[in-house]
């Protein structure tokens, strides 16, 4: 399994979004703050349900939930809805 890290998916994420656009300090700051936020609220959530769910089933449905919520995310972001 290939080393990932939250800088090189952060790096990953930075150049998808901003290819060949130059951001501000100021803007790239804030949108690292919150990439960062966004990735220790995930694995706390992800700790959570490992911690409470009582069976692989529970877990993988907990997962699963958390999936369409992001898959419909993306949906509506493609429609400009988000």
């Amino acid at each position: 399994m290939s080393e990932r890290t939250v800088r090189a998916l952060w790096e990953s994420f930075m150049h998808a979004a901003y290819p060949k656009q130059k951001i501000s300090a100021i803007q790239r700051r804030e949108c690292r703050r919150a990439f960062y936020g966004a990735c220790a609220a995930t694995l706390s959530m992800m700790r959570e349900i490992a911690d409470e769910a009582a069976t692989e089933d529970e877990g993988a449905a907990a997962l699963e939930m958390i999936d369409n919520e992001l898959r419909q995310f993306v949906a509506d972001m493609l429609r400009g809805k988000a």
